[in-house]
């Protein structure tokens, strides 16, 4: 019961990011349309076809968070999205002929993923290699050839998305270690509460103020009153004047 409420929970914080960013590609697929202008009008008219691919993504992702299904699938389904997003782009590049930008534009999108959506190392993988195949497509469709790229940057920049995944791993150990820890609370608070509720002594909590603030159910058992019905009462109401006056009492 525990696991389905924690893997329930899971899906509903990998859905509310994952629309989040939605929105934010959105934004940013409207800003590169804009400018998209400036192109040359071969180049613009390639590139609209491009864009209009890059919306149909963001719709077709739309739609399928909106479709219940398992979070492996859905997993998926956001690691298709943002692999597609990573091929587009490149294809984008390519036709503006450069493609200095697509490695800034790809990282940030890998950083953005693995600091975001809580999917763990292996989705953040599987995207991060489709991003350096977009980045060697466009430069492959740009120059026609890698020999001339410098192997420090290549590197470099393979070193920066393998980063993003061992912040996606990072990410994914601390959030299952809270999730271990926040179920351990939870079954001592289960194992206290069975105890109190069930055990045969009469258990009162009374606060600093002096009044009770709970009594457990065997109270019903033992003096008929139910079990809130002296909540919110003095506790000295209920004590014998003799125990009132008692040293002990006065100091608690």
């Amino acid at each position: 019961m525990t696991l389905a409420m924690d893997s329930a929970e899971d899906d509903a914080i990998l859905l509310a990011r994952a629309r989040i960013g939605l929105w934010a590609v959105l934004v940013a697929i409207a800003a590169f349309t804009v400018a998209d202008v400036k192109l040359a009008e071969q180049a613009l008219h390639a590139t609209r076809f491009v864009r209009l691919a890059q919306f149909a993504l963001i719709g077709t992702a739309s739609l399928m968070l909106r479709i219940r299904m398992r979070r492996e699938l859905r997993v998926a389904a956001i690691v298709g999205f943002v692999s597609g997003l990573y091929l587009t782009s490149a294809i984008a590049g390519s036709l503006r002929g450069g493609f200095v930008t697509q490695p800034i534009t790809d990282l940030a999108i890998a950083y953005a993923t693995a600091t975001t959506l809580p999917w763990g190392p292996w989705p953040q993988l599987a995207s991060v290699v489709v991003a350096m195949l977009a980045i060697v497509l466009d430069v492959v469709l740009v120059r026609g050839t890698l020999a001339d790229v410098s192997p420090h940057m290549a590197a470099g920049i393979g070193v920066a998305f393998l980063v993003s995944v061992y912040i996606a791993q990072q990410l994914d150990h601390y959030r299952r270690e809270r999730d271990r820890a926040e179920a351990a609370v939870r079954r001592n608070e289960q194992r206290f509460r069975a105890l109190i509720e069930r055990g045969s002594d009469v258990i009162t909590i009374v606060g600093p103020d002096g009044v009770i603030r709970y009594d457990s159910p065997s109270i019903t058992r033992l003096s008929g009153h139910a079990s809130d019905a002296r909540c919110g009462h003095d506790a000295a109401a209920f004590v014998h004047p003799d125990g009132v006056r008692d040293p002990w009492f006065q100091d608690y």
